[in-house]
């Protein structure tokens, strides 16, 4: 008489963690990686206009690194990135700067030279609109999810599965503003193009992956 009970609890204590496993896998929390050790490196390109001079273009390759996680001063489990530079192939890398990222239930966030930006929220899907800049003072820019888990290919790295976070699309007569970042699954950050020109003024930045690992 006791084994029918014993059996549903275990029945529901399966389930239930059955629910769960499937919850987070529908969150999408993969398309930012956070195990330490994990890197990527991206060939890249810098483009700095100044009216009225004209334009500097410059070329470089970075690599970052997920160096070490750790708990912040307000208890969030955080990861130090570690970023290294160079100019060409053939030199060594030196350390650049170091970042630092957060992932909640509800967002992956990154510091960029102490500026907090919002890059993702979950769970990922179409319909999804966010303010990017919600945790800094720059101006609103208000992201959106542009393409899901469609397969993309750079540098000869196929990737099955990514997604497209436009950042903002701005075009007039004066300013130029276009941003968006690609991120694939169990990868993270695989593709960042970044243009903000006003009066012809302003920067671009270009980073395309080309390698990756753990």
């Amino acid at each position: 008489m006791k084994l029918v009970p014993f059996i549903l609890i275990l029945s529901i204590v399966f389930h239930s963690c059955k629910k769960s496993n499937n919850e987070a896998s529908k969150m999408y929390y993969s398309y930012f990686p956070t195990e330490v050790n994990s890197w990527i490196e991206y060939e890249g390109r810098r483009i700095v206009h100044v009216n009225p001079l004209g334009t500097d273009t410059s070329y470089f390759y970075l690599k970052e690194v997920i160096a070490e996680e750790f708990i912040d001063n307000e208890g969030r489990t955080t990861l130090r990135i570690e970023r290294f530079e160079k100019d060409s192939l053939h030199h060594e890398y030196v350390i650049k700067d170091v970042w630092y990222s957060n992932i909640t239930n509800t967002t992956a966030e990154k510091v960029e030279e102490n500026i907090r930006f919002t890059k993702l929220i979950f769970p990922i899907s179409g319909s999804k609109t966010w303010d990017g800049n919600a945790f800094n003072t720059l101006e609103k820019w208000q992201y959106e999810y542009d393409s899901l888990h469609l397969p993309r290919t750079y540098n000869n790295l196929d990737f099955d599965s990514t997604i497209k976070v436009m950042q903002i699309e701005n075009v007039n007569l004066f300013q130029t503003q276009i941003a968006f970042e690609v991120y694939a699954n169990y990868v993270g950050l695989v593709r960042k193009s970044y243009k903000n020109i006003d009066n012809d003024n302003g920067s671009e930045l270009e980073l395309t992956v080309i390698d990756y690992g753990k």
